[in-house]
């Protein structure tokens, strides 16, 4: 989503050099111009910008509206902007040093605002996957993540360990189409074409081999997931043969 610049000034478009050049200078930006002093208010609001620029002739003759956006929107930074001396100057080879000061600093103040809009995203994204990680290793159910690009186990939790009598760190590396032991060696092939076709199989019955050999009944659901960006497939299984002994 593009970064959002607000801009209150009453000045006509015409007679406006800087809504032009902050126009150019901000190519990658959405520039939203207000015009009215009613209307600025419901602009902040709705847009919800990463900065705003104010005319600084405005600031007498409409302080109130200003400093009544500024407290309600008390975390957006506030700009006042500067303005090139004439159109020859703006379109033309002159440069005015005030101007070329505040587009640099502009700029680097939105690109420190999208590196902390990056950060805080990846932290919550770490965060949620922390969250998932700490219910996966303490679920009940066995479970397992397969690496979706070979099919390699990548992690499991400690009751499937349990349920198929593995080792600790036991599954990990292996191919997880090998855990069907079913039929004449297309279901793991069925089975991945299902979900790489729908992302999302439920109640599959699989044949699974224990560790000590002993051959179970399974109900498998599989669901694509991201871990780290890495596309991958949560497995659950639910073992029959004990609800069938119970």
């Amino acid at each position: 989503m593009a970064q959002t610049v607000i801009y209150f000034s009453k000045l006509p478009v015409k007679d406006n050099a800087f809504a032009d050049l902050l126009i150019r200078e901000l190519q990658d930006f959405k520039v939203v111009r207000v015009g009215d002093e009613t209307e600025f208010p419901r602009a902040v609001k709705f847009n919800k910008p990463d900065i705003i620029i104010i005319d600084p002739g405005l600031t007498v003759v409409y302080e109130p509206i200003i400093n009544a956006v500024i407290k309600e929107h008390s975390t957006i930074p506030l700009l006042f902007a500067t303005s090139p001396k004439s159109k020859q100057e703006l379109y033309g080879r002159k440069s005015d040093p005030e101007t070329q000061i505040f587009f640099t600093a502009l700029k680097n103040h939105l690109s420190v605002l999208k590196t902390r809009d990056i950060a805080k995203v990846t932290k919550k994204l770490n965060e949620a996957e922390d969250r998932f990680f700490q219910a996966f290793y303490h679920s009940p159910l066995p479970m397992m993540i397969v690496r979706a690009s070979d099919n390699i186990i990548i992690e499991t939790n400690e009751q499937i360990l349990k349920s198929l009598n593995c080792p600790f760190g036991g599954l990990i590396g292996d191919d997880a189409t090998g855990l069907d032991t079913s039929g004449d060696g297309s279901r793991p092939t069925e089975f991945q074409n299902l979900l790489n076709t729908t992302r999302l199989v439920r109640n599959f019955p699989m044949k699974i081999r224990k560790h000590t050999g002993e051959i179970i009944d399974c109900i498998v659901f599989a669901e694509a997931m991201n871990v780290s960006n890495l596309l991958c497939y949560l497995f659950i299984f639910f073992d029959l043969t004990e609800l069938k002994m119970a």
